[in-house]
Parts: C-alpha cells; structure tokens; sequence
C-alpha cells in the first residue's frame, strides 16, 4: 500500500474511533448510560483496527514523509482530535461512574434504614430485643456502568 493509502487509512479509522467516542460522550453526559452498550462492539472495532494502522505506520515511517504534506495535516488534526475525545470520555465515564456510586450508596443506605431493627419497649420499661433477621432483604448491587 502507498504512503497517502496508509496515511489515508489511518486517518479513516482516527476519525471515525473519534466519531463513536464522541457519541459515547455524549450519552454518557446526557445521563442515558444504557444506550453506550449499542457502541461498545464499534467502538472496540475501529480501536483495534485503529490500532493495527497505527503500527503499522509506526513501523515504516516512510509512511508519513513520503505522504502528501495535505494528508500529513489532516493526520495531524484527527490526531488532536481523537486525544481531545479520548480525554473528554475519560472525564465523562468517571463522571458517570462517581454519580453511579454514590446512587449505590444513597440506595444501599435507605435500603439499611428501613431494615434497622427498632426498639421496642415492654411492658415493664426495658427495651424488646431487635426482631429476628427472618424479616430482612439481602441487597446486591453490581457498579458496572
């Protein structure tokens, strides 16, 4: 393959890993979570083709020289690019993952609170025993995004 067809490769394949990277952002700011599941098998495609065009460009960096100054530039802006959506997903998806934490948390305490045993007094004035554990509700909860 020429220089500009590996060049022109790369650049491909860094646009549109930026694209769905971008409307992964996107979901994930607007609180809709859910709907990154339907991106993630792209996502991980275009990553390792990705991935796969950048070694090889690595590996002959005639690639880049000998391509057209045009395609260089190009290459040089998806580039910025897709680091500038890869640091903007990284914020969003630990931002998402705080906000899913904490919800676990607040969750998991009312949860306890209503399963606390309460005091009761008997008839001479002293406290019941708490009432057995037969009643209560075990609680899982799984913190993948």
């Amino acid at each position: 393959m020429s220089a500009n067809g590996q060049i022109g490769t790369l650049i491909d394949l860094t646009e549109r890993l930026t694209e769905v990277m971008a409307r992964e952002v996107e979901h994930l700011r607007a609180m809709r979570s859910s709907e990154i599941a339907t991106l993630q098998e792209e996502k991980a495609r275009l990553a390792a083709a990705y991935a796969g065009a950048f070694e090889t460009v690595r590996q002959n960096p005639a690639a880049v020289t000998d391509a057209e100054p045009r395609l260089r530039g190009v290459l040089k802006e998806a580039t910025a690019s897709l680091q500038a959506t890869v640091e903007d997903n990284v914020r969003a998806i630990t931002a998402a993952k705080a906000l899913n934490e904490r919800l676990i948390r607040a969750l998991s305490a009312a949860v306890a609170e209503t399963l606390m045993p309460v005091a009761a007094y008997t008839s001479t004035g002293g406290t019941a025993p708490p009432a057995s554990a037969a009643g209560r509700v075990s609680l899982a909860v799984d913190n993948r995004i």
